[in-house]
């Protein structure tokens, strides 16, 4: 298998490429790629790694989706890093890489997942490289090991802020292998320096943001006061559902060599990590993401597991497949408002030329919309969460009457009733959308 590597690699991203270029767009794709059309050093919401790729992505617009290709071409290199430490630093073994190669190419969010551009894509490629680099470091103390992992950990920074948890694990690991001699010596500066280097675009924003997007993601994560169980245990199914209970054992069985050891920590870490700010408010699925790599590293090499994977790829394979003709052709006639998002948007093609001037109730529904007309669209001031729409323009509107989409359970700010704004229904529309209009008093 690691012979036939390079042209299985080569031929997993042309299906990729295409495949990319025919799904439709997400929502939060489309927002990401409305700030790939305001190139900044960072965002509101997030690092800006994810837009500078969509900016590379504008000369791929006719065709199709491909404006994703070089988001999807990075992620797809994190798979060709985890060749080079598996050869280098794992084994010899092509027989068990086969399988990590499977889950890596038929797991949801670490193969399926990577056709769609998300902060995900390029988080994994960096922290990918990061272990690379830091295995170098640990065992041939070269400079330039030190000066790469620096450089990878920055534009991890930029993609990501999980990027922080490769640190805190690695520094657990050193410190209980008692491993002193790899952090203190002269080159860790150079890592620290670099590192700094590579992520002063998101330091400098949000310097110059009153560290606006820090806090927003803190609060995201772990601003919640009342604690609810279900944060948890839906946090701990939804891990042994993607995962795989065999491949957990598997993976809990394994032991690896001292050396390379900090791979588990960087297994084991992101897991236990998001288990605990369960605690404090709801973890999203995807977070732990960064963890899946060397996840199946330790679940390939834990024990004979060669069933387990075929079963869990081709489990996930149907799951895709029947997602994928839901989103291009729906044909469930009950699915899941979750898996109609990509089309839920459709009825206001008309509707946003019909009425005007027109805003919208949302960023995913302002930017759905501009991504499919190229036209830009704004979003109504104060009637959701502050996100970039915001900071493109978060002035009222000077001339009445105005239209706004919403959708049935939208709440209108409290101002237009209190100022006696009137507020009519105009037309109601397929997917529980509706266009109101505002009069002045």
């Amino acid at each position: 298998m690691l012979k036939r590597f390079w042209p299985l690699w080569a031929i997993s991203l042309l299906a990729k490429m295409f495949l990319s270029s025919v799904i439709p767009m997400t929502n939060d794709e489309t927002y990401y790629w409305v700030w790939s059309q305001h190139p900044q050093l960072s965002y509101f919401d997030h690092p800006p790694m994810v837009a500078w790729l969509l900016w590379l992505g504008h000369s791929f617009e006719f065709l199709g989706n491909a404006v994703r290709w070089p988001a999807v071409i990075l992620g797809h290199l994190t798979i060709a890093v985890w060749y080079f430490i598996w050869r280098r630093y794992v084994s010899e073994d092509g027989h068990k890489f086969s399988w990590w190669l499977l889950l890596a190419l038929f797991t949801p969010l670490f193969g399926f997942g990577s056709l769609l551009v998300t902060p995900d894509l390029p988080v994994l490629f960096f922290w990918s490289l990061s272990a690379y680099f830091f295995l170098g470091l640990t065992q041939n103390k070269k400079w330039s090991s030190y000066l790469l992992l620096g450089v990878s950990l920055g534009l991890g920074f930029c993609s990501k802020y999980h990027i922080v948890l490769f640190v805190l694990f690695a520094a657990v690991y050193l410190a209980k292998e008692k491993m002193w001699a790899v952090i203190f010596n002269r080159k860790t500066f150079a890592t620290i320096a670099t590192g700094l280097l590579f992520s002063s675009p998101v330091l400098v924003w949000n310097f110059q943001n009153q560290f606006e997007s820090f806090l927003f993601q803190a609060h995201h994560g772990l601003g919640d006061s009342q604690y609810e169980f279900f944060w948890t245990w839906s946090y701990v199914l939804a891990q042994f559902l993607i995962l795989s209970p065999p491949l957990v054992l598997a993976a809990l069985r394994c032991r690896l060599p001292a050396k390379i050891r900090v791979l588990a920590y960087l297994s084991w870490g992101p897991l236990a990590f998001f288990l605990l700010t369960s605690l404090r408010g709801s973890v999203e699925v995807n977070w732990p993401i960064v963890a899946y790599p060397s996840f199946f590293l330790l679940s390939t090499l834990g024990s004979q597991v060669k069933k387990s994977i075929q079963i869990t790829c081709i489990f996930w394979v149907i799951v895709f497949s029947v997602l994928v003709s839901q989103t291009i052709t729906p044909w469930i006639p009950f699915a899941p408002e979750k898996i109609n998002e990509l089309s839920e948007f459709e009825p206001l093609l008309a509707a946003q030329t019909k009425y005007q001037p027109f805003y919208a109730s949302s960023y995913q529904m302002a930017s759905w919309l501009y991504y499919t007309t190229k036209t830009p669209i704004k979003k109504f001031p104060g009637i959701s969460r502050v996100d970039f729409f915001d900071r493109l323009d978060s002035e009222l509107p000077e001339t009445y009457p105005i239209y706004i989409a919403i959708k049935e359970y939208t709440s209108m700010p409290e101002w237009l009733t209190q100022e006696n704004y009137k507020i009519t229904t105009v037309e109601k529309l397929n997917r529980g959308l509706i266009i109101v209009r505002i009069d002045k008093p």
